[in-house]
C-alpha cells in the first residue's frame, strides 16, 4: 500500500510540472522602453575576475558615457542606461539588448590591472530599415573589445559612437 501511495504521489508531482522543452531560457530583466527617436546604450554590470579590489566600474562607465554623449551634446538622442546584471556571453548580450531595446550593449570583466569591455551591436529596433537585415555583417564590422587600464580617465565613447554611426549609415541616415 505504501508503494502504491508513493507511486501516485510521484506521478502527481510529474503531472503538475510543465513539460521540459529542452530550451530553458532565463528570464531577462527589462527596463522601460526608450523614448521614440532615441538610441539606448546599455552598460551591464562588469564582472570582477580573480578577486579584485571592489570598485564601481559599471557606474564610472555609465557616468562617463552619459556626460560625453548626452549631457555635453545639446538635444542628444543617445540615452545611457545601466543594466543590473552581469553578462557573460555574446548570445546573452544579444538577448539582453533585444529585450531592452538597446542599440549598443557594453559588458565585460575587470581585474586589479585592467577592465576588458565588449562593445557590440544590440537591438536593431530603433533602425526600422534594418529590421529584416541579418546583423552578422554589421556585428563582424563594428563589434570591438577594448581594454582600459584606468576607467576613470579613459572612455569608450568613440567605439559606441562608431557603432551608432555604422547603424545609421547602413540605414542610409548618415
Amino acid at each position: 500500500l505504501l508503494i502504491i501511495a508513493a507511486l501516485v504521489i510521484t506521478a502527481a508531482l510529474f503531472a503538475t510540472r510543465p513539460p521540459d522543452t529542452g530550451t530553458s531560457q532565463a528570464i531577462v530583466p527589462t527596463l522601460e522602453p526608450p523614448d521614440p527617436g532615441t538610441y539606448r546604450v546599455l552598460v551591464a554590470q562588469i564582472e570582477p575576475l580573480r578577486n579584485p579590489t571592489e570598485r564601481p566600474v559599471s557606474r564610472l562607465i555609465v557616468d562617463n558615457l552619459d556626460q560625453l554623449l548626452n549631457k555635453n551634446v545639446p538635444n542628444s538622442s543617445i540615452r545611457i542606461a545601466e543594466y543590473g546584471n552581469i553578462i557573460i556571453s555574446d548570445e546573452q548580450a544579444r538577448q539582453v539588448a533585444e529585450a531592452n531595446h538597446a542599440s549598443v550593449i557594453v559588458w565585460g570583466n575587470y581585474t586589479d590591472q585592467a577592465v576588458t569591455l565588449n562593445i557590440q551591436v544590440g537591438s536593431l529596433k530603433a533602425f526600422s530599415d534594418l529590421q529584416t537585415m541579418d546583423p552578422t555583417f554589421v556585428e563582424r564590422t563594428v563589434n570591438v573589445q577594448v581594454r582600459l587600464t584606468d576607467e576613470q580617465a579613459q572612455s569608450i565613447a568613440q567605439p559606441v559612437l562608431a557603432i551608432l554611426f555604422v547603424l545609421h549609415l547602413s540605414q542610409g541616415d548618415a
